[in-house]
């Protein structure tokens, strides 16, 4: 009730009627997201023994086991999917840096 009130109180105030009729949100800013480093090598490693479902495991265990273990493999086709796209980048880097050195006939 007391915002109701001000706000009628500020539009008598106020000039302009389309900054009565927006209504009023308080918005905090969001953290931008943290860059991650690609490393200068990629290791390729296989998908440990323990995450392996086997017959003995039961339902619950499988579950764990095949979300663990998609998790796994995404994050290893992220990273060689960052290290082809450094590769790339570098390889750009190098031709325009050969590039200059050349000259006309």
């Amino acid at each position: 009730m007391h915002a109701l009130l001000c706000r009628f109180v500020s539009a008598a105030l106020c000039h302009n009627v389309s900054q009565l009729l927006l209504p009023v949100f308080l918005c905090t800013g969001v953290a931008a997201p943290k860059r991650r480093r690609v490393d200068e090598t990629v290791v390729a490693q296989e998908m440990p023994k323990w995450l392996e479902i086997k017959p003995t495991d039961d339902e619950k265990t499988k579950q764990k086991k095949r979300k663990l273990a998609k998790a796994y493999k995404s994050k290893a086709r992220f990273a060689r999917l960052d290290q082809q796209q450094k590769e790339k980048a570098d390889a750009w880097k190098r031709f325009l840096a050969g590039k200059g050195k050349r000259t006309k006939k």
